[in-house]
């Protein structure tokens, strides 16, 4: 259960923000409660939805389908190794350097800024 409030309501000195704090605090114990004796909170209930179940199996089946179907690929082709050695090595590079963003850097650095548009 989820409340928003607009920023307006929110106070902004100390002495108000703690008191608004307290108020939240104790208008969230009674939903507790209610929470804990009817595993609900109070007003309208969402309705699960028909195609999470759907939608999680189908993602376990593409990953069950993916992960063996890459190993084998490994296995199977050299054109899949050497795509697997060549994303493994660049990886691994720029886990150890200072990142992609290192060479962005220096490309723009080359470059120069671009020019102003008149």
């Amino acid at each position: 259960h989820i409340r928003r409030y607009p920023i307006a309501q929110v106070p902004t000195e100390a002495a108000d923000i703690e008191k608004w704090c307290e108020q939240m605090w104790s208008e969230k114990e009674p939903m507790l409660e209610r929470f804990y004796e009817d595993k609900q909170f109070p007003g309208p209930q969402q309705r699960p939805n028909p195609y999470h179940t759907a939608l999680c199996l189908l993602a376990a089946l593409y990953w069950a389908v993916f992960i063996p179907g890459c190993i084998y690929g490994v296995y199977a082709c050299r054109a899949v190794r050497l795509w697997f050695f060549v994303c493994s090595a660049l990886c691994a590079y720029f886990t150890h350097t200072s990142g992609l963003e290192s060479l962005e850097l220096k490309a723009w650095n080359i470059r120069g800024p671009p020019k102003p548009k008149d």
